[in-house]
């Protein structure tokens, strides 16, 4: 990126698995879509504490992976504050 002068940027993920849900609000092309469900929330969760240049996963992603890939990975603890999502627009908690 900087051999473009763009400026750098860090990528953080968070990976959950498990069944969600498709909803269309209408019945016509512009109608909204969301994706409900328990995986989705911990997933915005994991992101939510995960650091700048980390993958962070669920316990059942991290459970679904090879040994020698689940060894590359270490627990965090967290603190119930970190679960707290904020605004990105205005940093106000939900």
């Amino acid at each position: 990126m900087n051999q473009y002068d763009y400026s750098e940027f860090c990528v953080k993920i968070g990976i959950d698995e498990g069944e969600n849900v498709v909803v269309l609000y209408g019945q016509d092309k512009s109608s909204s879509i969301d994706i409900l469900g328990y995986c989705i929330s911990i997933t915005s969760k994991i992101t939510t504490i995960t650091e700048a240049d980390q993958i962070t996963v669920g316990e059942d992603v991290y459970f679904a992976l090879d040994d020698t890939l689940r060894n590359k990975f270490s627990e965090i603890t967290s603190q119930v504050e970190d679960w707290k999502c904020t605004n990105r627009t205005t940093g106000n908690l939900y």
